[in-house]
């Protein structure tokens, strides 16, 4: 009987440690990106085209990000346009999809693969810089237009 826990805990093991590996063994960057004539399922997220930029969701117009906030610099329910022409609460949710991964609690906390945010004194335009060409560990052009804007802005309000 000790004998066949042993084994099943050696064999768990041994299949979770493979797992592991092959999540974290390198990839060429056509693996990374949706391909061009790919699917796309109903969802509000941003998407990333066969190329790596970040576009809409099929189902929502460039003017109209997951935030709801118009182009023309309106707000949503509850958030608020910032003096950049951003909106807030827009960003945040942008944020939370697209930069949670490496900055931690909506870049509020320390932890994760990029820095926390909040409090580092950054400027809108050093921001949308970084989004834009990226630097450090980070890749450029994750965000661009109105999702560049409503993220900048959220990011610039954790400044304070």
């Amino acid at each position: 009987m000790r004998r066949g826990i042993t084994v099943a805990v050696a064999v768990v093991s041994s299949a979770a440690l493979i797992g592991l590996g092959v999540g974290c063994g390198g990839s060429d960057s056509s693996a990374s990106s949706t391909p061009g004539d790919a699917t796309t399922i109903a969802n509000n997220a941003p998407q990333t085209d066969s190329n790596g930029k970040t576009v809409p969701a099929p189902t929502a117009s460039a003017s109209e990000p997951t935030g709801g906030a118009s182009s023309s610099g309106g707000t949503s329910a509850g958030g608020g346009a910032a003096a950049g022409g951003g909106d807030v609460a827009a960003g945040k949710t942008i944020f939370e999809a697209t930069c949670q991964g490496c900055h931690m609690g909506a870049g509020t906390q320390a932890g994760g693969v990029g820095p926390k945010l909040q409090g580092m004194g950054l400027s809108l335009a050093t921001i949308k810089h970084q989004i834009m060409n990226g630097g450090g560990g980070m890749p450029g052009g994750l965000l661009s237009g109105t999702y560049l804007d409503n993220a900048a802005a959220y990011v610039e309000s954790i400044q304070k």
